[in-house]
């Protein structure tokens, strides 16, 4: 057994000793060897001395439903067998002034399916689970022989991957579902970039890392186990129905991303994705899948051993998270979150799902390497304040007009327009809202947007020339945010001499040009003669050209696929022929400018996604739609689907709204979660909240308190995390 020393370096804790174990129903147990004695007294004395009956009988309440006092002992049997001969010295190094921290890795092969099913993360010594000593923090990580495998480092928005085997309204799936609703929140705070792919085969998910390539990939599926032992996960197959995946397959997809690289962590929310064990009575006993996929390369793999309660699964999930991307170990950061789920857990001596989650390492990899590195995600996220882009609580629904956005900035995606149209009025159906988690989701693609509004009531562009002054001032106003210099637009008549400003080796200060750049718009948007709009879209095409090649100065995630993406809210309040004071009004004259291409050019497109009201704006949208070309997209804005609502309310209600403008702030800092054995009363209470996603704002916490107790609980997750961050004063968060 090896330790690390506050110098870096391993040395042995003990010397090596042989964990004697026992068969029970063909399954290998640890027991301890006759010739060490057991410490103390208890129920895990027997357990110790291999005694089959009494393990196979706790091994079957663990799974089942443990006793009171069960996890206790089957924690301290784990600890006797394994730890005990070095925990004095353990201890020592845990108390050792220099040393923050200790990681136990526990290394065998993915073939020893009779260690690997154990949970061994639920040791404990006669004081305390080791999760959560009173010593100091205390990490287990399962390292898997695997070759020589490397992780580096990942320096911009990590891409995450969330596939699930069916689709997330699906009720067997609702645990998935859940996780989900804690990715939106890690989305939504810039801290990664999420896709979802429901209902998919390994064809799918083969083509989904192809497109997307992930850093990880999150799969939520059912497990199974092939006669010969091997782990598989049940995904759809081609004809409709489900088969079994087994490692060798799902490496195959994950790898598909043409340079034959397979992301830097999966993990599995799935029956026996971690213990490889589909019941004690199940004689072909299965090699752990997670365990599998290192052994094939996977870098990292973390799984649930069994089922995992939706407490224990938020606060690990959320302390892992917080802890990886203030650039802690992967191993030191997985321990953050068992803490944090122990410390969260009421009866942790009676449930054992604190301890489920299981971190599974390649042997060679360095135990100190930091999975992200935040500062660029740092840097996006002010980026993203400054141009009002973020917002709480998290966004919900309209999956259809996020992957449309995404098609638009892909290669070869084949959308240059996007229109979001309501069939009504768009009051209360967020598209204000829509347009700005568009506008960050493609910031932190490394693309840059430009957000025309929300303008107050009779202040919205109503001339042509007042459409093109304000898409300058948007572009000046933009370009300042991210770091960039000031670029003099071609579209401002260029002819009259105004680009000799600010021209490279200018002194004039940035801000003068800036000042001057304003000054030229708000001259240009007064009446005068009739814009061309072939010359207009010429010069706004080479303007997004180059305001998209200064942001490939920025570096990660910029670069040469930046394009510009102009964002319009509400456009059927802009000015219409009839309303115009004269000249071309602004919203003929938008789509007057738009083609295939946005409003650039083929070699660099600048898509263009805007909202508006067909019975507005005189018809001129219900006509328009009627005429449209290939290269557009037009999506309903309407109200939320049942299933977009039932689970989006939940995803709100997992993550505390800290920053909601409104009365009664204690109903918003905490979460809401449902009670399992009254989820369809729950579902049906939410959807009485209605199916507009503005009314997270008003109606949606006022039901949640109501019926806190009866239907679901109250958790305040900030208290939580204050009292873990004061327990671990002096400790690297």
């Amino acid at each position: 057994m090896l330790g690390r020393s506050p110098d870096g370096s391993d040395h042995a804790l003990v010397p090596p000793y042989r964990m004697d174990a026992v068969h029970v129903r063909q399954r290998l147990v640890p027991a301890v060897p006759r010739d060490r004695a057991v410490s103390g007294e208890g129920a895990h004395v027997p357990l110790c001395s291999g005694d089959a009956q009494v393990v196979d009988a706790l091994l079957r309440r663990i799974r089942t439903g443990p006793a009171e006092g069960d996890v206790a002992t089957y924690g301290r049997w784990l600890f006797e067998c394994l730890l005990a001969p070095a925990w004095s010295e353990i201890l020592r190094s845990i108390e050792d002034e220099r040393a923050q921290a200790v990681e136990i890795v526990l290394r065998w092969p993915a073939e020893d399916v009779g260690l690997h099913r154990l949970v061994w993360e639920a040791m404990r010594d006669d004081v305390a689970p080791l999760a959560g000593h009173p010593a100091g923090l205390v990490a287990i990580t399962r390292a898997v022989p695997a070759g020589d495998v490397r992780v580096d480092t990942i320096t911009g928005v990590p891409r995450v991957l969330f596939a699930t085997s069916v689709r997330i309204s699906d009720p067997t799936i609702r645990p998935g579902a859940m996780f989900v609703g804690l990715l939106r929140g890690l989305d939504s705070q810039g801290r990664c970039r999420a896709r979802v792919e429901q209902g998919v085969s390994v064809r799918a998910l083969a083509e989904a890392c192809a497109s997307f390539q992930p850093d990880v990939v999150h799969v939520v599926a059912h497990g199974t186990t092939f006669p010969d032992g091997r782990g598989a996960l049940m995904l759809a197959d081609e004809r409709g129905g489900t088969e079994a995946v087994d490692a060798t397959r799902l490496v195959a997809a994950l790898a598909a991303n043409g340079a034959g690289s397979l992301p830097t962590a999966v993990i599995l929310s799935a029956c026996s994705s971690g213990s490889g064990d589909e019941g004690l009575d199940d004689p072909t006993d299965a090699s752990p899948l997670a365990a599998e996929l290192v052994a094939a390369g996977v870098p990292l793999v973390s799984a649930m051993i069994g089922e995992i309660s939706e407490s224990a699964c938020r606060l690990y999930t959320r302390r892992l998270a917080d802890a990886l991307h203030a650039g802690s170990s992967p191993s030191i950061a997985s321990a953050h979150g068992r803490r944090a789920a122990l410390l969260g857990q009421e009866s942790p001596s009676r449930y054992i799902d604190w301890a489920r989650p299981a971190f599974f390492t390649a042997e060679s990899l360095d135990p100190d390497v930091r999975l992200i590195d935040p500062t660029r995600v740092q840097a996006l996220i002010a980026q993203a304040d400054g141009l009002k882009l973020r917002r709480d609580p998290v966004f919900i629904g309209r999956d259809d007009a996020l992957e449309a956005a995404d098609l638009a900035v892909a290669p070869d995606g084949g959308i240059g327009v996007i229109a979001l149209l309501a069939r009504e009025s768009t009051t209360d159906l967020g598209g204000t809202r829509l347009l700005r988690e568009i506008g960050w989701r493609m910031l932190r693609s490394g693309h840059v947007p430009l957000m025309l509004g929300p303008y107050p009531e009779n202040n919205a562009p109503s001339t042509g020339r007042q459409l093109i002054a304000e898409i300058v001032r948007t572009s000046v106003k933009v370009g300042e945010k991210l770091g960039l210099p000031p670029l003099v637009p071609s579209v401002l008549e260029p002819e009259d001499g105004f680009p000799a400003i600010g021209t490279a080796g200018s002194p004039v200060p940035e801000a003068k040009v800036r000042a001057a750049i304003r000054k030229q718009a708000k001259l240009f948007e007064e009446p005068g003669e009739d814009l061309d709009s072939d010359s207009v879209r010429d010069y706004l095409a080479d303007d997004f050209a180059a305001l998209a090649a200064a942001a490939t100065t920025l570096g990660e995630p910029f670069g040469g696929h930046s394009r510009v993406v102009l964002l319009c809210d509400d456009v059927h309040t802009w000015g219409t022929p009839d309303t115009a004071a004269a000249g071309t009004s602004a919203l003929d004259l938008l789509l007057d400018l738009l083609d295939a291409s946005g409003l650039g050019r083929t070699q660099r497109t600048a898509p263009v996604v805007f909202t508006g009201s067909t019975v507005g704006s005189g018809g001129l949208l219900g006509t328009w739609r009627g005429k449209v070309q290939p290269g557009y997209r037009v999506i309903e804005l309407g109200e939320l689907t049942p299933d977009e609502a039932v689970l989006g309310f939940q995803w709100v209600l997992l993550h505390p709204w800290t920053t909601a403008p409104l009365e009664d702030q204690d109903l918003f800092r905490v979460s809401y979660t449902g009670n399992p054995d009254s989820r369809a009363e729950w579902e049906a209470k939410l959807l009485r909240v209605g199916l507009r996603p503005t009314n997270v704002r008003g109606k949606l916490y006022y039901y949640a308190d109501a019926v806190t107790g009866a239907l679901c609980r109250r958790n305040d997750d900030e208290q939580v995390f204050r009292d873990y961050a004061e327990l671990h004063k002096g400790f690297e968060l």
